[in-house]
């Protein structure tokens, strides 16, 4: 996701919070390295309030521009931490 359209989206990072529009619509949840086959990956997870499937992969773009070499996994949270 380029910075434009970061912007054009609203999308930023407060602390551990991704807002959108100024809104809290996930958190990073925690952090984690893999070691695989001789390789270490870092990996971020999101909780995000967001349920459909392009929602979801939004999130994750965004979160993967602010942290490119870090593999993103995004996880609704069942619509049970983030304000409606």
């Amino acid at each position: 996701m380029s910075a434009e359209e970061i912007s054009e989206k609203g999308y930023s990072l407060e602390n551990w919070n991704i807002l959108k529009n100024g809104e809290i619509v996930g958190v990073l949840s925690n952090t984690e390295w893999e070691l695989y086959n001789g390789q270490l990956t870092k990996e971020i997870s999101i909780k995000t309030s967001f349920t459909s499937d392009e929602d979801m992969k939004e999130i994750a773009r965004f979160v993967y521009a602010k942290f490119p070499d870090c593999k993103i996994e995004v996880n609704d949270d069942g619509g049970n931490s983030f304000p409606k």
